[in-house]
């Protein structure tokens, strides 16, 4: 992973979602496999938007499965 996608992934640490390194490494390897399949061929340019964009989808899908989780378990919950 470059330097500029480790600084983006310190920034989300620093957030209230949170990422780890682990779950960034996945999204990473999710951002090169989407490009492959789209045909990206800028990539250097491209996978730092793509992986910011990805990282914030990560931590949103997180964050609504665990409401959805707690929810069936019949825990009231307020967003």
């Amino acid at each position: 992973m470059s330097e500029e996608l480790k600084r983006i992934t310190a920034e989300f640490q620093g957030t209230a979602g949170g990422v780890t390194d682990g779950e960034a490494d996945r999204v990473f390897q999710y951002c090169l496999r989407k490009m492959e399949v789209c045909g990206i061929e800028n990539r250097e340019e491209y996978l730092p938007l793509l992986f910011r964009d990805e990282v914030k989808n990560f931590i949103v899908r997180r964050g609504i499965n665990a409401i959805t989780a707690l929810r069936r378990m019949g825990v009231a919950v307020s967003v």
